[in-house]
């Protein structure tokens, strides 16, 4: 029994001081301040190492470095030679580096890394000379083989410029001004890399045969060839909740350089998440650029970046990326036709597979494709996205040309282009499945040829071959000889589009023909208003992409013909809806399910709005579904006279 109690006693006093002494119990901090002038041995803020280097040679494996708040520049040479700008401090396996500390604190959660800057930096030689500064701020050559246990935390990383102008330069002088790694995986945590410059890849961080973590940081004003935040070669890195601003990849049309503003992946996987995209700029990917790299993008924001193909993202060179839940906005694809340049004003993929799930593109704008452009041999999927108000000279929300394309559940709103408001399809082959393409336009211009500009509001079709299953197209116009005229649909040359069980306005004539103009009728589709919640509106200018757009709300009102309407055995079909909705009962058309009314008793009131215009095909779609039950070809079931009368169904 003795024991016993003695045991206990043993283990509550082990917790006690595990909980006293908090998450460094078992680390020796080495303190660094260069503004101190005490014993200079990092046994305290007083006597601290006033030289980083100094402390990272003292370091051992457990070992904390907290660094206080000033400004530290390597002056130990790293890179094997007797040149002064080979000069960098390196990370320890087993060691963390923490900076942020004003000098007094003596927990580590007391730090403020925002407030109190701790700046790692190359500068060296004249303030105002570049070509002076340190290769590399910090340099990990493979022989160091550092892991996750080597961490860097809340520190400033500028002036790092790896350049050199001797043709006869080692590799690592051109990359990595701010950390070069090559086959070691730091933890990079909480840090700001800014003012770095690199002759080729990697400005603020290369990668080579390496998995670093990277979370929380900062990259602003990074310029490089490839890659100005970041650059990947054959590594695995994730980089988690960091913010990319400003940063360039540089080149020159037509040299193959300028690739990913912020982000580079060449051979390598990346996993991003939770990051934001702004301002960056490139040839190639304004934000990020993949070539043979398999990639997982999840939550990003992307806006206002700008490149030559590719505003956002360019996804090329027999890349496989996924794309999910991120903010395409504003961004830009600039250039001018005799280049071939200014395409996919959000994502430009080519020669590659991409899927895009739960994304929207809203107010890109580029040349061709303000949305999407999809080029030659590349295959993309995109479920569950939407188009907003993106503007081109071609195809204001999607270009596809020689590409395979599959779009499910993908709303298309207020785009608009010269030709192709909606889509614009060459030599593609393209299938749309529970899609809603509404209030898209194509204007009259002169920047393209007299046959082409002001055609297919909707989607314009040049030699493709498209499929288009269970969708609603309504109220995409087209300005043709100066008139403005409904025109979803416009096709050329040798195109084959069939259609199926779709609510397109225009398909039928007074006398219920099929408008073969449009394509193949292949059963089950209606010409019936679809009873949208909220149409779309371009505002008071009556012009699409600008600041008075109003997407409205494309949910189906329960009158709608379109529910239960859809073909439910179809290729492609989904089991949800844009909104993540159980697609009940039968499957309705467009990207929306109606939500039927939760249970209960109902109070059926019958005296409010309730319309019912003559029924014929002069009506259909001016009114309730009361209208439209015995129309020639679109006889309804009884069940069609139920949701009508539930419009007006209140529950207790």
């Amino acid at each position: 029994m003795f024991l016993f109690v003695r045991f206990k006693r043993i283990v509550g006093f082990t917790i006690l001081l595990m909980v006293l002494v908090g998450s460094t119990a078992w680390a020796d901090v080495i303190y660094v301040d260069n503004s101190v002038a005490g014993l200079n041995d990092g046994s305290s803020w007083e006597d601290a190492f006033t030289s980083l280097e100094s402390a990272l040679v003292a370091a051992t494996t457990g070992d904390e470095l907290w660094v206080a708040r000033g400004t530290y520049t390597p002056s130990a040479i790293k890179t094997g030679d007797d040149d002064p700008r080979g000069a960098a401090f390196q990370l320890k396996n087993g060691v963390a580096v923490y900076g942020g500390f004003s000098g007094e604190e003596t927990v580590r959660e007391d730090r403020d890394w925002e407030s109190h800057t701790t700046i790692i930096s190359g500068e060296r030689g004249a303030a105002d000379d570049d070509t002076d500064n340190c290769y590399h701020v910090f340099y990990h050559p493979s022989d160091l083989a550092l892991d996750n246990t080597a961490v860097l935390d809340g520190v400033e990383i500028s002036g790092g410029s790896a350049y050199s102008d001797d043709v006869d330069a080692v590799w690592h002088m051109l990359q990595g001004g701010g950390m070069y790694n090559e086959a070691s995986s730091p933890v990079i945590r909480n840090c700001t890399l800014t003012g770095n410059f690199a002759g080729m890849c990697g400005a603020g961080v290369y990668n080579m045969s390496a998995s670093p973590l990277i979370e929380n940081c900062d990259f602003s004003q990074n310029i490089s060839l490839f890659g100005g935040g970041v650059c990947n070669e054959s590594s695995q890195s994730v980089i988690t909740g960091s913010a990319f601003t400003d940063n360039i990849a540089f080149g020159i049309i037509g040299d193959g350089t300028g690739w990913g503003g912020a982000v580079y992946n060449q051979s390598s996987s990346l996993i991003l998440t939770n990051c934001g995209f702004e301002n960056n700029g490139a040839i190639f990917g304004g934000a990020v650029t993949d070539f043979e790299s398999t990639s997982d993008i999840l939550s990003c924001d992307f806006i206002e970046n700008e490149a030559a193909y590719g505003g956002a993202l360019c996804i090329s060179g027999s890349s496989d990326s996924t794309v999910t839940d991120c903010e395409i906005t504003n961004n830009a694809a600039i250039g001018n036709w005799d280049e071939g340049t200014g395409k996919g004003g959000g994502v430009y993929c080519e020669a590659s597979s991409s899927i895009f799930t739960r994304c929207t593109f809203k107010k890109n704008d580029a040349l061709s494709a303000g949305g999407m452009g999809n080029g030659p041999s590349s295959s993309s999927t995109v479920r569950e996205c939407y188009f907003l108000g993106n503007t081109g000279v071609m195809g204001g929300g999607v270009v596809n040309g020689g590409a395979d394309a599959l779009f499910v559940n993908a709303l298309f709103v207020g785009n608009r282009a010269e030709t192709g408001g909606g889509f614009l399809n060459v030599a593609s082959s393209v299938n749309l499945t529970n899609c809603t393409i509404s209030s898209n336009e194509a204007y009259s211009g002169d920047e393209i040829g007299p046959e082409e500009t002001g055609r297919g509001g909707g989607m314009m079709n040049i030699d493709a071959t498209v499929t288009i299953v269970n969708c609603i197209l309504w109220e995409d116009r087209a300005a043709v000889e100066g008139e403005e005229e409904l025109a979803n649909i416009s096709e050329v040359d040798e195109t084959e589009v069939t259609i199926s069980h779709s609510d397109m306005q225009g398909a039928f004539s007074d006398d219920m023909d099929w408008n073969s103009d449009l394509g193949k009728d292949n059963g089950g589709n209606i010409v019936i208003d679809p009873e949208f919640v909220d149409p779309p509106t371009p505002g008071r200018d009556e012009i699409w992409g600008t600041d008075d757009d109003r997407f409205g709300d494309l949910d189906l009102r329960v009158m709608s013909s379109c529910i239960d309407a859809g073909d439910n055995h179809a290729d492609n079909v989904p089991e949800i809806d844009i909104d993540g909705n159980d697609r009940v009962d039968g499957v309705d058309m467009g990207a929306y399910d109606y939500q039927p009314l939760p249970s209960g008793d109902a109070n059926i009131d019958l005296s409010s709005d309730v319309r019912m215009p003559h029924a014929s095909r002069d009506t259909a779609g001016s009114g309730c579904f009361l209208s439209t039950i015995c129309f020639d070809g679109f006889v309804k079931s009884p069940i069609s006279l139920l949701r009508c009368i539930s419009r007006h169904v209140t529950y207790d």
